[in-house]
């Protein structure tokens, strides 16, 4: 009999070291673009932060330290009727190596 319920998400070891930031860093290294997606019947405060773990372990494994957001795309329920559909968030980020980061 298989489970329903979803494992709790976590951050990777070391993946709490990624910083986002809302602007460009000078200084950095290009990595990737990263995507930090959740869907959940959770408020958005929740699917946010579940959206910004995803990010960071996202860019960790890619071996990047910084994260600039790009764009942040939301459905959340509105209505009554809404909460009985899921919502969810994404974010669209850059992934970047910024040497300044690890000397602080």
């Amino acid at each position: 009999c298989a489970s329903t319920m979803e494992p709790e998400l976590a951050l990777d070891p070391g993946a709490e070291k990624v910083r986002l930031f809302m602007s460009e860093q000078r200084d950095c290294k290009f990595i990737s673009e990263v995507i930090g997606h959740y869907i959940a019947r959770e408020p958005y405060e929740e699917t946010d932060e579940k959206a910004r773990m995803i990010l960071k372990n996202e860019a960790f494994a890619k071996k990047a330290n910084a994260v600039v957001i790009v764009s942040i795309d939301r459905k959340h329920a509105v209505t009554e009727k809404d909460h009985e559909s899921p919502g969810y968030t994404k974010i669209l980020a850059t992934a970047y190596d910024c040497r300044y980061l690890d000397r602080r």
